[in-house]
């Protein structure tokens, strides 16, 4: 089997398919790109989003692999880095029978036997459509897609080769196994704002289980300038406010305008260490002192904020604002707004 057609190289944000946003973020095309899931849940509304998990490949992102009738099948293959043990999960579907998907450590993808990784951690035979679920620990891994032999020994030979459609019928995501059920919630009170006014910014943690979950501290904070006040806070989630229009696809490339005031904080609270959120609530037990607390927030922005004397406020210029929240274990969610 001949080698790969295809191969894609990311350092856990993924690079490949662009993801165009148009009016209301609508998403044309596809994208092979570190980004969030979005969908529903407490609070959701225009102006809102919610997250959970980094999408390697959004769904309905397609490609091709050569399948055969001469047993020399393509593939199609993509690395990715694990940071943390995650659990990798997704669909795909094709219309024809016979490929295989594999995920293997980045060693074994050097290693090659009839086409496929000789050795992996994960593999799945792909029919129409196939869910994959596998939890991986930390390290580089590849993730694998064999086009079908088809009819492989027969006295079939022409064509020898035909091109087989894969679509990702839900998202290749990679999550914190012990924040599965961790929803991060963002609402705009407002996607449209005149200058000089005011927009509210609601944003949380929700455990959508019906069961308590118990959360360790962590420091997988997806973006830069993600904050819930000026002066540091209690809350594992932040936010920040962008000009222009940015997703998980590029959010790296933005610079967080300033639009908490500049204070002199005497002293800013201690993260806690842990987090017991109350079955299907905002609220979680914090330790010590802190008590029982909503982790959720709303806050007000109107404009920027010099950083140095005389601090003085500036209005938003009229135009395209994105509004990120992320928190601790890596997840995020977008709205957007306008300002005319």
């Amino acid at each position: 089997m001949r080698p790969g057609i295809t191969r894609v190289a990311a350092v856990f944000l993924l690079v490949a398919l662009a993801t165009s946003v148009a009016a209301g973020l609508a998403a044309t095309s596809t994208a092979l790109h570190g980004s969030k899931v979005e969908g529903t849940g407490p609070g959701v509304g225009a102006g809102s989003s919610t997250g959970s998990g980094l999408v390697l490949i959004p769904a309905g992102t397609s490609f091709e692999v050569s399948s055969s009738y001469d047993c020399v099948a393509g593939h199609y293959a993509m690395d990715f880095t694990v940071q943390t043990e995650s659990e990798l999960t997704g669909t795909l579907s094709s219309g024809v029978v016979g490929l295989t998907l594999y995920v293997a450590t980045l060693q074994q993808s050097g290693v090659t036997s009839e086409g496929h990784p000789s050795s992996w951690v994960y593999s799945e035979g792909v029919g129409n459509a196939t869910s994959v679920s596998a939890t991986l620990p930390q390290g580089s891994y590849v993730f694998w897609v064999e086009g079908a032999d088809m009819n492989c020994n027969s006295s079939v030979v022409e064509p020898l080769e035909m091109l087989t459609k894969v679509v990702l019928a839900s998202p290749l995501v990679l999550s914190d196994p012990s924040a599965r059920g961790l929803l991060l919630t963002l609402q705009l009170n407002a996607t449209v704002v005149t200058q000089g006014s005011t927009l509210g910014i609601s944003f949380g943690d929700y455990n959508q289980l019906s069961s308590q979950l118990n959360l360790s501290s962590a420091v997988d904070w997806p973006a830069e300038g993600l904050a819930a006040s000026p002066c540091g806070s209690i809350y594992p989630m932040g936010v920040a406010v962008y000009q222009g229009t940015y997703t998980g696809t590029n959010i790296s490339d933005a610079k967080p305008l300033d639009v908490f005031p500049f204070l002199f904080c005497p002293s800013e609270p201690a993260p806690p260490d842990w987090y017991l959120f109350h079955p299907s609530s905002y609220v979680a037990t914090l330790p010590l002192e802190l008590g029982s607390q909503s982790m959720s927030a709303t806050i007000g922005i109107s404009g920027v904020y010099q950083q140095s004397y005389p601090f003085t406020l500036t209005p938003f210029p009229v135009g395209e604002y994105t509004v990120a929240a992320g928190d601790e274990w890596g997840n995020t969610a977008f709205a957007y707004f306008v300002v005319s």
